[in-house]
């Protein structure tokens, strides 16, 4: 009712992200929804209300802010300010990028982690495709959907296990390569592997698949 869908911006396998117009307080908001298939699921519908908590919490310049959210089956959705510039993923294409930008690049997203970090929370899935530019231009850390909170409560569940190797192959960590235990140092991990493309339009490691890209860093 208060939102209206004007344009899809991006679709993945949880979910769909729109422009949409708040029309109470008439401003461009950017509003992810889960599939229908999805939202039905228990464990993905609590990761999704755990994300928006997680975002809720962290208020920086570099990190996407949250605006509202609703849980209500059958469409849950997540409102969130709106970034017009795209992803990083578009400077990637331009790579190599002279230093200075890369090291303004840089500094932005570190802010982000830091504060992030400081409030107990890792990224996980630290990638160009989940850094934008906002309408005014900086960039903002966005996408914290494998976030773990590191000061959760002792009753809570985990629901990205350690054990589990999530993220984005191409941007793993050893650990995470490996399956263990991933802390903060993994975001800055991902954020070397970021800076490195940006400065030399290459990944730090090739391979024949993305799962080989991962796991060479294991060993290499």
């Amino acid at each position: 009712g208060r939102y209206r869908l004007e344009a899809s911006l991006g679709r993945g396998g949880t979910g769909e992200v729109f422009r949409a117009r708040d029309q109470r307080l008439d401003r461009v908001v950017a509003i992810k929804m889960l599939h229908p298939w999805v939202a039905t699921d228990e464990g993905a519908h609590e990761r999704f209300r755990r994300e928006a908590t997680t975002l809720a919490q962290l208020r920086h310049p570099n990190i996407v802010q949250v605006l509202d959210f609703d849980d209500t089956p059958p469409a849950p959705f997540l409102v969130q300010e709106h970034c017009g510039g795209g992803t990083l993923v578009r400077r990637t294409a331009d790579a190599p990028l002279p230093w200075p930008e890369v090291a303004e690049i840089g500094l932005a997203i570190a802010r982000g982690l830091a504060h992030a970090h400081a409030s107990g929370v890792t990224h996980r899935d630290l990638k160009p495709g989940n850094v934008l530019y906002g309408d005014d231009g900086h960039l903002r850390v966005a996408d914290f959907g494998l976030a773990d909170v590191l000061r959760r409560s002792s009753d809570e569940a985990d629901l990205t296990d350690d054990g589990s190797r999530v993220g984005s192959p191409e941007y793993w960590s050893p650990e995470q390569a490996a399956g263990l235990a991933v802390t903060e140092r993994a975001d800055m991990y991902a954020l070397g592997c970021i800076l490195y493309e940006l400065a030399t339009g290459a990944l730090p490691f090739e391979g024949s698949d993305r799962i080989e890209v991962g796991t060479r860093r294991m060993h290499e």
